[in-house]
């Protein structure tokens, strides 16, 4: 398959993410034995627990879409990144109870094709920025808290997460605050 085509199958794929189209499409898109590295370890391996997570994202009731994006490619890899804007339907998120609304943050998505199906898929996200954004961070000062901060940035590959998404002057101060047990 060529660059293109791979770039192709990836859009195909976040537009289904993102709840456009028919999820039948993803027997079409991925392997059946699809590696997502993204999804929590409770969920079933393969396309099984990629089809079970964006059937339980209810993107058409709660849309995501990109604010900017680009979009790079070389032979197998396509690496998707920008800023994607989410609205939140409320609830737990890394053990937070976070309230409904609106929130961006950057992201970036990796994948590996093999003959034009997506065989693996990585993520990365600022989860801090959210949280922050959700008005999580700046009332929450707990070991709950810290740790939910620690594990988002050791789940993004250890990115310090960015204050210039924040929104407010006690928000940075929390994120400060919070991730001063984490250095």
């Amino acid at each position: 398959m060529t660059t293109l085509s791979n770039k192709r199958v990836v859009r195909e794929f976040e537009d289904l993410a993102d709840g456009g189209g028919d999820l039948d499409r993803l027997d079409t898109l991925c392997d059946a034995n699809i590696v997502n590295h993204a999804l929590a370890a409770d969920r079933p391996r393969g396309i099984d627990g990629t089809r079970q997570f964006l059937e339980q994202a209810r993107r058409t009731t709660h849309p995501a879409r990109w604010l900017s994006s680009h979009m790079v490619a070389e032979n197998d890899l396509v690496v998707h990144f920008g800023a994607r804007e989410h609205e939140w339907p409320g609830g737990s998120f890394r053990g937070l109870d976070l309230a409904p609304g609106r929130y961006t943050r950057d992201v970036m998505f990796a994948y590996r094709l093999l003959d034009g199906r997506i065989v693996e898929r990585w993520a990365i996200r600022d989860d801090l920025a959210m949280i922050a954004q959700l008005g999580n961070l700046a009332s929450k000062t707990s070991a709950q808290a810290r740790q939910a901060c620690c594990v988002s940035m050791s789940a993004t590959g250890r990115l310090t997460p960015s204050p210039r998404r924040l929104r407010t002057e006690p928000a940075v101060a929390a994120w400060r605050a919070l991730l001063q047990p984490c250095r």
